[in-house]
């Protein structure tokens, strides 16, 4: 068998470890385009959306949350003289939410010569419950401390459910006209669509510095995920963190 391979400072940072974790994470939702899809949906093929774009009207501005997180790590170190390749993968919880809304009209004459009237309002709710990532990771060794990048795929759950109300109304935009045409108002839709498990995947990167005290491993590290969520929603994770763990 033959013996561990140490880095500078003795420490043998080769090997299986694991921890938990605690910190504040702060996650942003970015829902501007959520009421759209079901817009569009409504109005396909009509002379108002193509020439309008009612479905592009709105603009749901995004929102932050900020709280306290928890979850664990595991991952193995590969040692290369002062320098450490690694793999990670993390569990987070989140139990975030947030939502926000938009209303706007417009009024626009049509090719068909109707005055086309369009009165849009729109509410975007969403939940992250859960984040998990898959990383490399990249160190350099200076005895009992390690400070370390990292990057790789993110993977979150959550939920995500959009509303509309869309009115709409057309009056004959030149009423001298010989043939004039009629008056035409539409009932009010109410649109309304939602996905109790929606899956949440992009990337992540971060850095921080990991420490080792005979057995124990200490921790402090910020990381930075992007995810889109079914919904066209965006949802950004920023997580400044502190952990403790066991290194083997």
């Amino acid at each position: 068998m033959e013996p561990p391979i140490f880095s500078s400072g003795g420490v043998d940072w080769s090997g299986f470890y694991f921890g938990g974790l605690a910190g504040y994470s702060n996650v942003n939702f970015d829902p501007s385009q959520g009421p759209g899809n079901l817009i569009a949906n409504h109005l396909r093929q009509t002379t108002i959306e193509t020439e309008m774009g009612v479905s592009r009207l709105l603009n749901i501005q995004s929102r932050s949350t900020s709280k306290s997180t928890f979850g664990g790590f595991a991952g193995y170190n590969f040692l290369f003289g002062d320098v450490i390749l690694g793999i990670e993968a993390d569990y987070t919880r989140l139990d975030a939410t947030t939502s926000n809304s938009d209303r706007i009209s417009r009024i626009q004459v049509l090719s068909d010569g109707y005055r086309a009237t369009a009165d849009v309002s729109g509410t975007v709710s969403a939940r992250a419950d859960q984040i998990a990532t898959l990383r490399i990771r990249a160190g350099y060794t200076m005895g009992q401390f390690m400070p370390f990048i990292t990057g790789g795929l993110a993977y979150g759950t959550g939920k995500v459910s959009s509303s509309a109300t869309v009115r709409t109304q057309y009056v004959d935009a030149d009423p001298s006209d010989n043939t004039p045409l009629p008056t035409i108002n539409n009932a009010t839709a109410f649109l309304s669509g939602g996905r109790k498990n929606a899956s949440m995947l992009g990337g992540v990167i971060g850095g921080g510095v990991d420490a080792v005290f005979g057995g124990l491993l200490l921790r402090a590290e910020v990381l930075y995920a992007r995810m889109e969520a079914q919904g066209n929603v965006t949802v950004e994770h920023t997580s400044a963190r502190v952990g403790a763990g066991i290194k083997f």
